[in-house]
Order: C-alpha cells, then structure tokens, then sequence
C-alpha cells in the first residue's frame, strides 16, 4: 500500500512537470551564509506570472547542492507546489564556434608540424646517401686535383645547406610548437569554466492572481568556509590593545560569489545533529565506543568526522614546468564530489573535504589524463599531492597511480606530506610568542568557546546556537579554494601590560598583555598576527577552549628594556670539610626602563632545590621576591618610572657530599 502511494506521488509530481509550460528564472547571488564548514547560498530575481500554474526553471547550479536544503520564499497569491532538484549534463561547449576555431588551429599546427618532420627527415636521408659516397678514390682512374677540389666545394655546399635548413626547420617546428601550447592553454581554460555536469532545479507554482515580485531561495553546499583570525596591535604600552577581527574565507562551489553580501557564521550544519546515546558497558568485552586512533581509521570508510581538512598541490609537465587550467576532480566510490583547475603557477586547491579515501584525476587538453587511487584524507589536516602529467595528444586512456606516503615524513602528525592547521600556525613560532590563560573552576557558561547572551554591535547576533558577523562591505570570492581576508570590525581593549623577564635564560624583556573579562571579547580559536609600534612580531594561536580567567598574549621583545644578570663575586664562597663542601651563591640583577612611559616588570628567577637527605639548600637572600620553595623559584613584580633602575639579588647556600658531581649554580 506504501509504495503504491508513494509510485501515486511521484507519477502525479512528474506529471506536474511535463504538463506545464516551464519558465526560465533568472536570478543572481545576494547573500551567503558561510559556516565553519559549508554556505548557505540565497539567490534572488525577478518574478512576473500571470493567473495559474507555472514551472520555474533555475538552471546552471552548482552540482554539488544539498537536494534537502533547497528552500524557497513563497509569495503572497502564490502557493508553491513542489520543489525539484535534478543533475544535468551540459555539452554545448562541443557547439561553441571559439572552441571551435581553436580545434581547427590544433589540427592545422599539429599537420605543419607532421609537415616539417617529413622535410627533416628527407635532408637527413640526403646527407646520409652523401656521406656514403663521399669516396672519391677511382680503381680504373686516378682523380685530379681539379676534380677533387670540385667535389670537396659540392659536398661542403650541400651538407651546410642541409644542416642549416634542418635548424630552421626545427626552430619552426618549437614555433608552432609554441602555437599550439597556447592553443591548448585557451581551449582548457574555456574548459575549466564550462560546468560538465550541474542541478538545476525546478519550482512548481500556483498563482491566485497575476504575480509580479521577487522570489528568493536558498541552497546549502559543504565546499565552503571560514577560518577566524585576528590582529594584536600595540601602539605603547599607555595605549589600548586594538584588536582586528578578520576571516579568511574560501569556496570551491563552483560558482564565484560576486559582490554578495557576506554572513559569517560560527554553526557548523555538518556536524551530527543526533544525541549521543549511552550503551551496555560490559567488563572483559571490547568496548563499543571508538578511541581517537580507531575513529581516524573508520572515518575513511564511514567520513564520521567533520573539520577543515584540504588537498593541495601542483600540477606539472614532464620538464616540471606548471600546467595552467588543469581540470582537477575528486571522486569518492566512483562519485566526483570536488572539482576545480589549476592557476597559472599550476596549483589547485581541493576544501574542505571530510576525512576518508579519494582517488583524484587530473586531465588537460594534449596531455594524457592521470588518477592517483586511495588519496588519505585525515581530519583537520593538509595533505599535499603534487602531480605529473605526460604528453599524449592522441592518447585516450587514463594512467593510473596507487597513492603513496612519502619515504620521509615532516613529523608524526603527518600524512603525504600533511600538517595540523594549529601545528602550522603554532610551530614556527613558540620560541618568540605565546597565549595562554587560566580559569580553572569558572562558572562561566561558553557557546563554541563565547560566553552566551553578550552582543558586540548592530552587525552581531549571539544566541545559543552560534555567532554571527554582517559584514557590511559586499565581497567577490572566487570558486577557487583559495584564503580571501574579510575584515569583521576592530575594537580598542584596555589592558594590563607588564614586561616579562626571565634573565637566567633571556636578558631581553617581553610585553604582554593580560586581557581580563575576555570572553566578552566574543573571542574564537584562531591564529593571530602580533604588532608592537607597527611592526611584525610574529604569531601565535589562540585556543579559547583552553584559555581561563585571564588570556595573556605576548607580544615579543621589547630592546628598550635593559636587563643584565651577573653572579655576585662578593658572596661566591667555597668551603671544603671532611666529608662535605658548602657553597655559596649569588645573583646580581639590574633592570633600567629606558622608555618615556611606565612600566610593569614581572622578573622571574630560580635557585636549586633538593630531593636528598645528603644535599641541603638555603635560601639566604631575595629581597622581597615570592618563593614558591617546592619549585625554586623567586617572582618579583614592580613598577619603574621612566628611566628609573631596579638592583635586585638574591643567595643561596648548597651543602653537599664532596663525591656528587652536581652543578649548583
């Protein structure tokens, strides 16, 4: 009874469609909705129908729409009957009189070029039949000087003459050559914009009345979106933080987004929207639930993980130069889910991809297609595939190659060449700049990182499902995976510098700032870019589901700050007993503000502590510093005016057996 209702339906549905005069609806981009992963595309045009039932055709969609999420705007005296959605093949390229034309140029060079060879080849017989009877000596006569002289000019002449045309010949050949590259090049690049295979979707409608409006809908696809980052800029430390909210934002969708309004969103749609359920634990059994290792692995086969994760890489000739407007496609299980074509520097850029396996295939006009089998994809990870490609003008197959990790990988996190995003934005930069934080036992309540019910201004909306940012600018992004910056707004934040010196291990000093109350920030994790008095300082990445009450961000060294640390000749002293010798030790600091403003200096030092019975240390001396006595270690924290100095010391006494090789100072 179900399937024969439901075979009703769709007969019914499809007898809609072919019974009623279909209209072509125009219509262009105005606004996207771009979330971690995925966009929400709305499109909008012109509608004007008369009374009764119309079909409205929305044609050249990106292929990889979600069927499900297309919504569409009814009108008022306007119902909307159904909703369609269908893949269609587009081959009028094959008609067009450019590529046409193009295709008649191939084939004139690539005869010319047949042409040139064949005189080539003649030359190269005649002066292999001259060679072979340049023999001059006669059995029967003897040949005269004048003769000899003769044939000695006809052979010189002609083998010079056939040489130099076979140099000319083959200049004209790399000529033509040439040609015909460039001829490829136009005809892949024509190519690379024609869509072989897209959605359209169609619109049932019932007027009330003659209808004239606009008619909006929407669409999601996943081959889209963005990545927060920020700038720290610091202009002195009298001066307030200023921070610049930015996005970096890509698509591969297949369409470029031009001059659309832009909403970044914090959602994340691809994220499982079903509740974790609990099963039976049951000691001595496997358990149910996967570790990280197992869900990486069962992610290939069954994509249980969402994130950011790309395919990068280049693709090149056989004399490993790039080959520009390269036709890229990614296939999952035989179904093509990205495509995309190279740049002019031969690189392509495949995102966001869920992890999993792909087999990829690379073709371009004149040159033999290749696939590469297997592709591993790991979540939040970068993998990188360079790829060769051969000549092959009239070769039809497609080679193909089983993926393969490099012999040499960068680290363990890696995988053909790939690298963790925040391993990316953090590695190079630990020595020199840092974030960190506390709040531990806060009861604060976080959204994605955000305290909850806190709005920034008019272009901000934060509910309990996510954040969002109007960008108030419209913006054109191209379908090419590739980062395109979008700055959100910028906002001066009042915080508490201090100068940071460890001089035991750095005699410079380093700013940070200590942001207390961030969450009102309406921080998300991301890489952020450092400025101290307009200059660079370097980068760092902010994790806001680690960070606590206060968010400390360094901001580099600061050389206007001297700082020196010299052992105290006066308190050195060695003294050596029967069975012990007891040292003692100390430190001389002098710290100068050389700067026209302020500071606060937080100066951290160490002395030894022990774990043995047979080896005792005293802390004689610190001036005022907190000891924390289990680490070691001295903090001081004080202001110096502008260029005031500070001397600071500290002693200790060590008492060990006259056997240990310790170092005590």
């Amino acid at each position: 009874m179900k399937n024969s209702l439901l075979f009703s339906f769709l007969f019914s549905s499809l007898s809609l469609f072919s019974n009623i005069d279909t209209t072509n609806f125009n219509s262009k981009i105005e606004n996207v909705t771009v979330f971690f992963s995925g966009a929400e595309i709305e499109r909008v045009g012109e509608l004007s129908l008369n009374k009764g039932k119309h079909v409205l055709l929305i044609d050249n969609l990106p292929e990889m729409i979600n069927p499900q999420s297309i919504q569409v705007e009814g009108l008022k005296n306007l119902t909307i009957l159904s909703v369609k959605h269908k893949l269609a093949f587009d081959n009028t390229l094959r008609s067009n009189p450019e590529v046409l034309t193009i295709e008649e140029n191939i084939k004139s060079l690539s005869i010319k070029i047949k042409r040139l060879n064949n005189e080539i080849n003649v030359l190269k017989t005649e002066e292999e039949i001259l060679l072979n009877n340049s023999n001059l000596s006669n059995k029967e006569k003897a040949i005269t000087t004048e003769e000899l002289a003769k044939a000695a000019e006809f052979y010189r002449a002609r083998l010079n003459e056939i040489r130099n045309k076979v140099i000319d010949l083959n200049l004209e050949i790399e000529e033509n050559k040439t040609k015909m590259v460039e001829q490829f090049e136009k005809i892949n690049k024509l190519l690379s914009k024609n869509k072989q295979r897209y959605s359209k979707v169609l619109i049932a409608v019932e007027c009330e009345s003659a209808v004239t409006d606009k008619l909006k809908f929407s669409y999601y696809v996943r081959s889209a979106g963005w990545i927060p980052t920020y700038d720290f800029r610091v202009k002195d430390t009298d001066k307030p933080l200023k921070i610049v909210y930015n996005a970096n934002v890509y698509q591969t969708s297949g369409e470029d987004w031009k001059k659309v309004n832009i909403t970044l969103s914090s959602n994340d749609p691809s994220l499982s929207g079903n509740k974790p359920e609990l099963q039976q634990w049951v000691l001595g059994e496997q358990s149910t639930y996967l570790s990280d290792n197992q869900a990486q692995e069962a992610s290939y086969e069954y994509d249980t993980y969402g994130g950011v994760s790309s395919l990068k890489g280049i693709i090149t000739d056989e004399q490993g130069e790039p080959v520009p407007f390269a036709n890229v496609t990614l296939f999952k299980n035989d179904e093509q889910i990205l495509g995309t074509t190279s740049d002019f520097d031969g690189a392509y850029t495949l995102k966001p991809l869920e992890p999993g396996r792909y087999d990829m295939q690379v073709s371009y006009v004149g040159y033999q297609s290749k696939r590469i089998s297997g592709i591993s994809i790991l979540e939040d990870k970068i993998t990188i595939q360079n790829i060769p490609i051969s000549e092959g003008i009239q070769l039809n197959e497609v080679e193909i190659v089983e993926y393969s990790k490099p012999l040499i990988e960068l680290d363990q996190t890696t995988t053909g060449y790939t690298q963790t995003r925040n391993k990316m934005y953090t590695t190079s930069y630990e020595s020199k700049t840092n974030v960190r934080g506390s709040r531990s036992g806060s009861s604060k309540r976080f959204i994605d990182g955000v305290k909850s019910k806190n709005y920034i201004d008019n272009s901000f909306n934060n509910n309990t499902l996510s954040l969002e940012y109007e960008i108030k600018i419209p913006y054109s992004i191209p379908t090419d995976g590739k980062d395109y910056t979008i700055k959100i707004k910028e906002t001066d934040v009042p915080v508490e510098y201090e100068y940071f010196i460890v001089p035991k291990i750095d005699k410079d000093a380093f700013l940070v700032a200590n942001l207390d109350n961030w969450e009102e920030l309406n921080l998300l994790s991301g890489k952020s870019s450092l400025y101290f008095q307009g200059k660079f300082t370097g980068e760092s990445y902010i994790n806001v589901d680690q960070a606590e009450d206060t968010l400390t961000i360094s901001l580099g060294r600061d050389k206007g700050i001297f700082v020196s640390r010299e052992q105290s000749k006066e308190l050195d002293d060695k003294r050596f007993y029967t069975n012990d010798i007891k040292e003692t030790i100390g430190w001389d600091i002098v710290v100068k503000n050389n700067k026209n403003v302020e500071i606060n200096i937080n100066l951290q030092d160490q002395y030894p502590v022990s774990n043995r019975k047979s080896m005792e240390v005293e802390l004689l001396e610190s001036m005022g510093a907190t000891n924390d006595e289990k680490l070691g270690m001295l903090d001081w924290n004080f202001t110096l005016a502008p260029l005031e100095k500070k001397e600071l010391s500290f002693k200790y006494e060590v008492n060990y057996p006259k056997y240990s090789n310790i170092r005590v100072r």
